[in-house]
């Protein structure tokens, strides 16, 4: 998919997303009603992954742990990630600047918007492509 590439909501509602898969979570609950909904507690998320989450995290009790530290995460991911940053350090350097990240996916925003120069942040508000998050919120705090 390219950067410039958004997708745009069909109900001419002035949304635009990076993907189709958060459009279509957009129509499903904000024009078709479909809010996935806890059936136990009643408590409401944006997305069905969240839901699922919730239930095995409060009601089915599969919490994961760390078994180095003991630390109780959300999210099986994020014990991966605890154990990489952690407990191992591992670190992702930049090829081409030498600045290192944490997490993968935060060295391919960098390349992507630094070196590369790509904008694949949408402004909700002026509906410009920017280079990055907080580019995009220092336009909406000034």
């Amino acid at each position: 998919m390219e950067s410039s590439e958004f997708f745009g909501c069909a109900v001419r509602c002035g949304k635009a997303f990076t993907s189709n898969a958060y459009l279509k979570c957009h129509t499903a609950s904000v024009h078709n009603g479909k809010i996935p909904t806890c059936d136990i507690c009643g408590k409401t998320f944006v997305y069905k992954g969240s839901l699922k989450i919730h239930i095995d995290n409060e009601h089915n009790c599969t919490i994961p742990r760390c078994k180095a530290c003991g630390k109780k995460l959300t999210r099986k991911d994020s014990l991966k990630l605890i154990i990489d940053l952690v407990h191992n350090r591992i670190k992702h350097p930049c090829h081409a600047c030498g600045k290192t990240f944490t997490q993968k996916v935060d060295l391919k925003l960098h390349i992507d918007s630094v070196h590369k120069d790509q904008k694949s942040h949408l402004c909700d508000t002026c509906m410009r492509s920017l280079r990055s998050v907080k580019v995009m919120l220092s336009r909406v705090a000034s």
